[in-house]
């Protein structure tokens, strides 16, 4: 068994008596508990889902997905890139009139 450590070695005698008293309540409920246990509780399993009722992904779902992300990536950026006025625009001049 543990000893105990001794209140008076931990805060010493410098501090007022109101904080004293208040660190001798907490001192002494620490010491009433006790230490920890060694172990942490065992978690009981989630009742949910066991892990082979799962449903894996298969691969042709992440292609799936990730070709849908590229074709939207692709129309974005086409429809961005068609509605800016780009280097083309600002080239052409307008030939004056001849009169």
């Amino acid at each position: 068994m543990s000893r105990v450590p001794d209140f008076d070695d931990l805060v010493g005698k410098e501090v007022p008596e109101g904080e004293r008293q208040r660190l001798r309540r907490a001192h002494d409920l620490l010491v009433q508990a006790g230490p920890r246990p060694s172990s942490p509780p065992r978690r009981t399993p989630c009742r949910g889902r066991n892990e082979s009722q799962r449903q894996p992904r298969k691969p042709m779902q992440h292609r799936t997905l990730l070709l849908a992300a590229a074709l939207a990536t692709a129309a974005v950026l086409g429809f961005v890139l068609g509605q800016s006025s780009g280097p083309a625009r600002a080239r052409t001049r307008s030939t004056p009139c001849a009169s």
